[in-house]
């Protein structure tokens, strides 16, 4: 297993009309919850592991508005290649 940061490292990811983005942070009004361990965090973040499949494994768990989730289409499809730039200025 591989070590975290100390603390917790928080982003968020903003969904509006099809246009995904991600930012440092919590969000004040999410809609739903993305819950990961540190290994699955940094394997999605340097591009090992696809955000659809750790969801898909139960590597990430998810609260809050599921339904409306769904309804906003591949979101998870989307994350991977927001993730990109986030990928960039991240060392592991």
């Amino acid at each position: 297993m591989t070590a975290g940061p100390s603390g917790d490292v928080a982003y968020h990811v903003d969904v509006r009309d099809c246009d995904v983005r991600i930012a440092p942070g919590v969000a004040s009004d999410a809609t739903v919850t993305f819950i990961q361990d540190w290994d699955t965090a940094s394997s999605i973040g340097k591009g090992e592991l696809s955000a659809q499949g750790a969801f898909m494994a139960g590597r990430i768990r998810v609260r809050g508005d599921l339904p409306r989730l769904v309804s906003g289409g591949d979101v998870f499809g989307h994350l991977d290649d927001v993730l990109a730039e986030l990928r960039s200025q991240t060392t592991y």
